[in-house]
């Protein structure tokens, strides 16, 4: 089997009352983010790290959390709303 390299392509932006509504501006649900019209399985990391807040693979309809009771606050602060099991 032959292997090939992918160029992997990231960008970070600051998760804010600002970039959620343009997020929003574009689609109301992150599984509607999808190739080709937006970049795949989106992410959200926290600050000056590299451990996830929030990873969509939005053609399989997984979402993965992880946070803690203070990020839970903040983020239903911005008007996101979570459903827990």
């Amino acid at each position: 089997m032959k292997s090939v390299k992918v160029a992997l392509k990231f960008i970070r932006i600051s998760l804010t009352a600002k970039t959620l509504s343009i997020f929003l501006s574009y689609t109301d649900c992150f599984t509607d983010w999808q190739a080709p019209n937006f970049f795949e399985d989106i992410s959200f990391f926290r600050f000056n790290s590299n451990q996830y807040i929030l990873g969509v693979i939005g053609h399989e309809n997984l979402f993965f959390w992880q946070i803690d009771d203070a990020e839970y606050q903040d983020l239903q602060k911005l008007g996101i709303e979570l459903y827990l099991n």
